[in-house]
């Protein structure tokens, strides 16, 4: 059997990556926090109820900022099918920067490392981008609030906050962060087959005041 130079390149990715990771962090963003303080000239069509993807973050738990950067396909969106495309308008925008910058950047510094586990592959790109969006989906922050009773438009206390995530994730399997008091960012900690798990020590920080304001999304 003939294997073409790009499917050899794909093995030994797969090769590489199967040993260079051994848990994710999932990273969503509020936009009405991020919005209120940056200019979001690409935020066009996102959804209201949903914390705007970030990324998803394949790392090791004695280094957790590794890996990245590894050696994978390059970007381009050419490999984005018309639905991935049309699922990261509205749940992974650029917000405040172009959204091929910012999948570039997502892609070539975190996804190049993720090993392609999709039952039914496409292609390494568009099947990562469709893991991260199905998690998304799957640990919607904004829902998980929502029930119990906390949506934008309020101050509530971290308790709170911190009592409604931990229905759903493990006490120390986030990490929160706040800029001016207001809630902008969670990272959610997956272990392989990507179920909540706690975080690797000293990776569970939390950035926020007693009382944290969630504010309206107006775009």
């Amino acid at each position: 059997m003939r294997y073409t130079a790009f499917a050899l390149m794909l093995l030994a990715v797969a090769s590489y990556a199967s040993n260079n990771y051994d848990y994710y962090v999932l990273a969503t963003e509020w936009a009405g926090s991020v919005c209120s303080e940056q200019t979001c000239n690409y935020a066009d069509g996102i959804s209201k109820t949903v914390f705007n993807l970030h990324g998803l973050w394949p790392s090791l738990s004695t280094k957790p900022m590794s890996p990245f950067n590894c050696p994978n396909v390059a970007w381009s969106s050419s490999y984005l099918t018309a639905n991935t495309v049309s699922l990261m308008k509205t749940y992974w925008s650029g917000l405040y920067s172009s959204a091929d910058g910012f999948h570039d950047h997502e892609w070539s510094k975190h996804g190049s490392c993720w090993e392609n586990d999709a039952a039914q592959k496409t292609n390494p790109i568009d099947d990562f981008m469709n893991k991260a969006l199905q998690l998304s989906a799957k640990y919607n922050v904004y829902s998980i609030l929502a029930n119990a009773g906390i949506t934008p438009g309020s101050t509530y206390s971290l308790d709170s906050i911190k009592a409604a995530l931990n229905s759903v994730f493990k006490p120390s399997g986030y990490c929160l962060q706040c800029k001016s008091g207001n809630f902008n960012e969670i990272h959610v900690c997956l272990d392989r087959s990507y179920n909540p798990i706690t975080c690797p020590a000293d990776t569970a920080h939390i950035s926020c005041p007693g009382n944290v304001n969630y504010p309206n999304l107006s775009i």
